[in-house]
């Protein structure tokens, strides 16, 4: 008989989290623990902790196969916040390495190349973070790298905007389809026209998790995009019209769009890292690893539709 293999995830609570976890309950033979900073706590299988306390992890990584690591500590300005992201890492590096952990998934952002001019952005793509949000999720994944040391076996995976039901990416706009005037609709239809929206189905993203989880072979740090940046529909005109069809605005799917070369400009007054709008995440490196390419970003976009519906109608009249 085969011992049961402990799959620990940090971040359970969240959107990611929520949906690794219904994943990972319905696999044979694995043991899982949760780590989250609310919700219920057992000390067996569910874990009330924080990464900022480096005593609250202690044995919820103990002899674990696998850590999955979600959680985001709040992003911060300031120097000394900074400085408590990087304790927060470090006290997870340390409880992995000293709890035996085998190995770690550590979720990070394909963001983290901040500003690029390729136009397919992949896994060797230089990283040159602006924003503090970008510097910390490289941060992270050099710390990780460093304080784990050569005995925890460590991948690191960069999704892109996550999409599914429940999901925060994708309420503005649903929101502006759904309640706000035409005209502003219209103009930003017109102005982002054909610009890649860069989103992933959750759906996606957690069976890149999974595999990378039980693959056999040494993940030896290497990073992971995941993206579906070659599905036709990652445009914002067309996810404009899907949404607007799922919610009941149909609008036509194309309309004349801003040149490319002021949109672009456009962004980087604005100081967007990404300027291009043509510019792709590519997951090549994925699929090839073994990743089937069959999660589709319409039924993404149609849980996602229907979460936000069934929300709104639960809402209080005001």
């Amino acid at each position: 008989m085969h011992e049961p293999r402990v799959v620990c995830v940090t971040g359970a609570s969240g959107f990611l989290g929520r949906h690794l976890v219904r994943a990972l309950q319905g696999e044979p033979g694995t043991v899982l623990r949760t780590l989250s900073r609310r919700g219920p706590h057992d000390g067996h299988t569910h874990f009330r902790g924080d990464l900022h306390q480096a005593q609250s992890l202690r044995g919820f990584v103990d002899g674990a196969a696998v850590l999955i690591n979600l959680a985001n500590p709040a992003d911060a300005a300031d120097a000394a916040d900074d400085d408590a992201h990087a304790d927060a890492i470090r006290h997870l590096a340390d409880a992995a390495r000293q709890g035996g952990v085998a190995r770690v998934l550590h979720v990070s952002t394909a963001v983290v190349v901040g500003r690029c001019d390729a136009l397919r952005i992949d896994e060797n793509t230089p990283c040159r973070p602006r924003t503090g949000y970008e510097h910390r999720k490289a941060m992270a994944e050099r710390l990780l790298a460093e304080q784990l040391g050569p005995s925890v076996d460590l991948a690191i995976v960069r999704p892109t905007a996550i999409v599914g039901a429940g999901s925060a990416n994708l309420r503005k706009l649903a929101s502006l389809i759904a309640h706000g005037p035409a005209w502003k609709r219209h103009a930003l239809r017109m102005f982002h026209g054909h610009r890649q929206m860069h989103l992933v189905p959750v759906e996606r993203v957690v069976a890149a998790l999974l595999m990378l989880a039980s693959d056999p072979r040494p993940l030896a740090r290497a990073l992971f995009v995941v993206s579906a940046d070659d599905d036709p529909l990652n445009r914002y005109q067309a996810v404009d019209a899907r949404l607007g069809q799922l919610l009941g605005k149909p609008i036509a799917r194309t309309v004349p769009a801003a040149p490319t070369w002021l949109l672009r400009f456009a962004l980087r007054m604005l100081g967007r890292s990404l300027c291009d709008p043509r510019q792709r995440f590519s997951d090549a490196k994925l699929a090839a690893y073994g990743l089937p390419d069959r999660h589709s970003l319409d039924a993404a976009l149609v849980a996602f539709a229907r979460g936000f519906a069934a929300d709104r109608d639960t809402e209080p009249a005001r």
